[in-house]
Parts: C-alpha cells; structure tokens; sequence
C-alpha cells in the first residue's frame, strides 16, 4: 500500500475480536479489478466485501492471507501532524471502514473465552453479534465489520455481496455451518 503502513493483528485475535487495524500515512489508490480477481481465484472461504465502493468511500486496501483469512478498507485517513511529532509517516487512524473475513471455529467461540460479546438482530438471514465490530455467521466464516457507528456497521452488513458474485447483496447470506446457538451462548 503506497504511503501507507498497515498492521493488521490476525489469528485467534481476529477471530476473537482484535480492534480494527490501523493504517499510517495518507490516502491510497482505490484497488484495481485485477486485485480483485487474483483474490476470487485464491484458494480458502468465500470472501465477502461491499463491493469497489460504499458510501462514496472507494475500496482502497484487499488482501487474502494464507490461510484464508481477508481484509477489505474502505477510504483512508489522514492524520494531521503539523510539528512532525509522528516522524514522516505521520500519526495513526482507522480508516472509515473495514471488512474482515476469517474462517470460524466455534470452539474459540465459547462462554469464559469471549468477552464484551451482545447479541444482536439478525441481517440478511444469519445471526449477528457485536465483539469490537459487527460479526455475522455465515457458511463457515465469520464477517467483522468494523465502520464509524452501529448504523454504517449494519448499512455495510446489507451492501455485502460474495466476491466471486455467487451471493449478491439483495439476498440473504448462506447460513452457519455450524451450531450458531451454541456460538451465541457466549454472548449477552
């Protein structure tokens, strides 16, 4: 990502509730459908995102981990340094919106392990909780939406379409390969 650092905390703590990541510098080109199309071919779950743009924001960062874990920004941010007190690359922000997608275990996923978990309503036909973000349980995975208040969060849960195109984002997303109920019991 040019004139950007991106730290992005994977593993358990992704799928456990990891704060956003955070990206350091100025703004970013918007991600080409050549990126785009090396992700859909990339072997791992199904990847879900909000489509080249959302709310006017372009799509700005795509990236598929090895294990099939993603992560899709939205905008960028730009933090006001005028004394240079973060050296050249400036200070640290959350881009506006942040989309990740991981493969769900529900054994990591259990009462005394996760911790500020509250159900919420379900979107597009599957459970949703918030941790840190807003999660829904779909298929085998888990989608975190991180965006600037609970009501992006869930405008973002309604635009998310398949990035292969199989799951459009006017219909209701595959359901839980899994017992979502027992997941749910670890939440409030």
């Amino acid at each position: 990502m040019p004139g950007c650092i991106l730290r992005i905390a994977l593993g358990l703590t992704l799928a456990l509730g990891a704060s956003g990541c955070v990206l350091l510098g100025q703004s970013d080109p918007p991600v080409g459908a050549g990126q785009l199309e090396e992700l859909v071919n990339a072997p791992g779950p199904p990847l879900f995102f909000a489509g080249p743009t959302f709310a006017g924001l372009p799509l700005t960062h795509a990236e598929r981990e090895v294990e099939g874990r993603a992560l899709f920004v939205y905008g960028s941010c730009d933090v006001e340094d005028p004394d240079g007190f973060f050296g050249p690359e400036g200070g640290s922000c959350s881009p506006p919106i942040q989309i990740q997608v991981f493969r769900f275990n529900p054994k990591d996923w259990r009462p005394g392990v996760v911790q500020g978990c509250y159900r919420r309503a379900p979107l597009r036909g599957v459970a949703t909780v918030r941790h840190d973000g807003l999660v829904l349980f779909t298929s085998n995975i888990g989608v975190k939406i991180y965006a600037r208040s609970p009501a992006e969060d869930r405008r973002v849960a309604r635009s998310l379409r398949a990035l292969d195109g199989t799951v459009p984002p006017d219909v209701d997303l595959p359901s839980p390969a899994f017992d979502v109920e027992t997941v749910l019991s670890a939440c409030s």
